[in-house]
């Protein structure tokens, strides 16, 4: 047909919609669990299925144009790795990343200078210090208040080793188990006494840390001048190594702030049988950046009470989900076919209102670190060794101790018995990382700078554009046509090591 013809019919074909995965709610064609759904496809994937900890929002989308709306792709949101030094790079996180956009003119002294300082304030007040310093010292801070802030926290940490010490004794059990100690008061929501969990030890220690940091950085800053002059400031600071570690704590905070509410990385996201074949893995891709997903996501978290952050202050602190930036990385080190060229221009798709972008942000040639090539048997050894070794159960998987528990607990078995860690955890595989800012702005918005977040494209707006960039052309192909008549169902069902009648078998015996 001609191409002005064939965009209306495909559209009655193939009509995407998303449908965010809740807890407890029912797919109304079929009445099974939405979340079942999800973890049934999951399973076609390559990698294992494990659950992660943290934010995880589920996602499905679905072919509205066809009877009980079968599954065109899923797609999961999770909460972003603390420290991806690629990412930073390109958000402008990092010093040297900094230092090169001040030399290029990307970032304004006169602008960037007062959000720094601001940033400090409002990290400052978001930490409860009314028991660890006084007024003035939090307004004027000196060497001699840093450095007691820096005893604080080696004292607290020393109190809370010997109360894990206490517990592992009195809760040993015969096969050598411990239960995770979660200290005296628990998150229980809006009754949750925030002011006395503030006071467990663990986050005695991290307040007086966090506050120790914080009121270095402030000292040095304005000791700089930065509020008076901040271009030749910046200069100094980036030229001594006092000056360099105070731009390293603030540009941390401004990377804890966005990674809190504003940054979310895409674990999961691709297409099923028979789908695949007509890149709908780039239409799941280009419609996480609708605005149907920025509402959903913002309608979870968004009044979510952050327990971490909520027991650092003493007082509950919910952040506004405002989604700027999504992140993710390839499976491999050659490029995903996914996202690279994946791109809607505005000036093609005028309905849009903006480019929709996704882009490679870098590379990382040796690899990383990770637990997905070591077995849960392994892994429950590792961490019996850990126990043993030091008398005391240290990871709690409990909100504050850090980030990825079963790594830390793993590291500390292999580092038990005399085993280099990072030698094991380094997966030597390559991956190429993929960026995509949901609006113009979006990064240096993330840098306390000015940023007016224009409406998102609807997810019927991007399927439009998709249909006419890709499924129209994918359509004509013949070996597109042969493909798809060995992929459905019964494939599905064989990726999974079923039968036709949905029973699943030992893989050495299908």
């Amino acid at each position: 047909m001609p191409a002005s013809e064939r965009d209306p019919v495909l559209a009655r074909l193939i009509d995407p919609i998303i449908e965010v995965c809740e807890t407890g709610a029912k797919c109304p064609d079929t009445g099974i669990s939405l979340i079942d759904i999800w973890r049934y496809f999951r399973h076609t994937w390559a990698h294992e299925y494990r659950a992660i900890p943290g934010r995880q929002m589920m996602v499905l989308v679905r072919n509205a144009a066809r009877p009980r709306r079968p599954i065109i792709g899923i797609a999961m949101l999770a909460s972003p790795v603390m420290r991806l030094t690629k990412r930073d790079q390109w958000i402008g996180w990092l010093r040297e990343a900094m230092a090169d956009n001040l030399a290029s003119g990307v970032l304004d002294p006169a602008a960037f200078g007062p959000a720094m300082l601001q940033r400090l304030d409002q990290s400052i007040a978001s930490v409860r210090w009314d028991d660890l310093a006084t007024t003035s010292e939090i307004t004027d801070p000196t060497e001699a208040v840093v450095l007691r802030l820096e005893q604080e926290a080696a004292g607290a940490a020393f109190k809370r080793e010997a109360l894990l010490r206490a517990h592992f004794e009195a809760h040993r059990r015969e096969d050598g188990q411990v239960p995770p100690f979660r200290g005296a008061v628990q998150a229980a929501g809006d009754e949750t006494d925030w002011r006395a969990a503030s006071e467990d030890l663990l986050f005695v220690r991290k307040r007086a840390e966090s506050l120790a940091q914080l009121l270095f950085a402030k000292q040095v800053l304005r000791a700089s001048g930065l509020h008076q002059d901040p271009h030749r400031s910046l200069q100094q600071l980036l030229a001594g190594k006092m000056g360099q570690r105070a731009i390293d704590i603030t540009l941390a905070e401004f990377r804890k702030a966005g990674l809190s509410s504003e940054v979310a990385d895409i674990s999961i996201c691709g297409a099923v049988h028979p789908y695949n074949e007509l890149l709908g893995g780039k239409l799941v891709a280009l419609l996480l950046t609708s605005a149907e997903i920025r509402d959903a996501y913002a309608a979870r978290y968004g009044n979510q009470v952050s327990v971490i952050a909520s027991q650092m202050a003493g007082r509950a602190i919910t952040k506004p989900a405002r989604l700027k930036i999504l992140t993710t990385t390839s499976l491999y080190g050659v490029g995903s076919s996914q996202y690279n060229r994946l791109v809607l221009r505005e000036a093609e798709y005028a309905d849009l209102g903006q480019d929709v972008r996704w882009a490679a942000i870098g590379r990382s040639l040796t690899g990383g670190f990770g637990t997905l090539h070591l077995s849960a048997e392994t892994a429950q050894a590792l961490r019996s060794i850990a126990l043993a070794r030091h008398d005391s159960r240290r990871v709690n998987n409990r909100f504050g101790e850090g980030t990825s528990p079963r790594l830390r607990q793993i590291r500390e078995g292999l580092d038990a018995l005399g085993l280099k860690s990072d030698a094991i955890l380094h997966h030597a595989t390559p991956r190429i990382f993929y960026g995509c800012e949901l609006s113009p702005g979006a990064r240096a918005s993330l840098l306390g700078l000015s940023h007016v977040a224009p409406s998102a494209p609807s997810a019927a707006t991007i399927a439009t554009a998709w249909r006419r960039r890709w499924l129209s052309a994918r359509c004509q192909r013949t070996e597109t046509l042969d493909r798809l008549t060995d992929l459905g169902p019964n494939s599905v069902r064989a990726s999974l090591h079923a039968d036709f009648d949905g029973q699943f078998l030992l893989p050495g015996l299908v």
